[in-house]
């Protein structure tokens, strides 16, 4: 399900606390031009979608500012934070504090969470950063939230969660 919407307000599933917006970049061809998400000061919002008791693949665009921390971007089921990953010093972590990897402050990051049996491949810019084990596996939203310890913004954009569907294989070998 795509999480953001294709004109400059918010999407009606979109549940959002605190101080957001959207707004829109107009490049120099009209096809690049895009939408996003600025939460400034403290601001959560919230997507929620139809429970998904199966694997999962959750994926979005996140830009921190040089010095800023407090990001968030989880998967939840109902109130609870399954997995996700937080900002903080410069770095991405996870909720429970493993070190993941720097940020590049100013530059969109790509955050990719992947859910196999169990277990949950965190993604950032598409390098693998760890597999963690998971307690649950029901889901239920997408959160971004931003608490930042400074006057500062988060931009986020395209953030999904679709089904894991393992086809079987529809080209067999040859005999």
């Amino acid at each position: 399900e795509s999480f953001m919407c294709t004109d400059s307000t918010l999407p009606d599933s979109f549940e959002a606390s605190g101080n957001i917006e959207m707004r829109t970049h107009n490049g120099a061809n009209p096809q690049m031009n895009y939408n996003y998400a600025v939460i400034g000061g403290n601001g959560c919002a919230v997507r929620k979608f139809e429970k998904a008791d199966h694997d999962i693949i959750a994926e979005g665009y996140i830009i921190m500012p040089d010095g800023s921390d407090g990001a968030k971007f989880a998967v939840t089921n109902g109130n609870n934070e399954i997995f996700g990953v937080v900002t903080k010093g410069g770095a991405f972590y996870t909720l429970d504090g493993a070190f993941l990897r720097k940020f590049t402050a100013n530059v969109w990051q790509v955050i990719r969470f992947e859910t196999e049996n169990g277990k949950v491949l965190i993604r950032i810019d598409g390098k693998k950063c760890g597999t963690f084990d998971i307690a649950e596996t029901a889901f239920d939203a997408l959160k971004g939230e931003f608490t930042p310890g400074t006057d500062s913004e988060m931009y986020f954009a395209d953030l999904y969660a679709e089904a894991r569907i393992d086809y079987p294989d529809y080209c067999p070998e040859p005999k």
